[in-house]
């Protein structure tokens, strides 16, 4: 069988399973891009998040934890199964986008209540960005029709 039967059949394979995610759905602010990327010959996504925050209930929460508690941004991830390298190389695109802050170690809170309101301020601007990189994403990857639209 040809390579590129085999990458129909994978394709056609992964996009009919089930989505065991805890939300069960991609995140609607990314369906767009998710559907469009899908909707191409070369291209089909794995895995995807909109972006998301993980965050601990206040101080109160952070002196019953016993271990070490991290307040976490994590932006918009997309993985995108390749028919060629060459495919690959026109979609790569990389981000640091992220924040990552130690709040207490050993049941031992290590900041003021006050930094953390400050990380929340900083992690609600880094998902606005997000949202903007997202939206920017679907613009230009719309525009180029990468990927031969079948």
């Amino acid at each position: 069988m040809e390579a590129g039967n085999n990458f129909k059949q994978w394709k056609k394979q992964c996009l009919s399973k089930v989505d065991f995610s805890k939300k069960g759905s991609v995140d609607e602010d990314i369906k767009n891009i998710v559907s469009f990327i899908n909707d191409c010959h070369n291209y089909f996504t794995t895995s995807s998040c909109s972006g998301r925050i993980i965050l601990i209930n206040g101080l109160a929460g952070l002196r019953k934890a016993c271990g070490d508690a991290v307040f976490k941004f994590e932006p918009f991830v997309l993985h995108v199964q390749c028919k060629q390298l060459e495919d690959a190389q026109l979609l790569a695109v990389r981000s640091t986008h992220c924040l990552e802050v130690p709040l207490s170690h050993k049941g031992q809170v290590l900041v003021q209540e006050e930094y953390i309101d400050y990380v929340v301020q900083v992690a609600n601007q880094k998902i606005e960005e997000n949202q903007k990189r997202i939206e920017r994403l679907v613009e230009r990857h719309a525009s180029n029709k990468i990927g031969n639209l079948e």
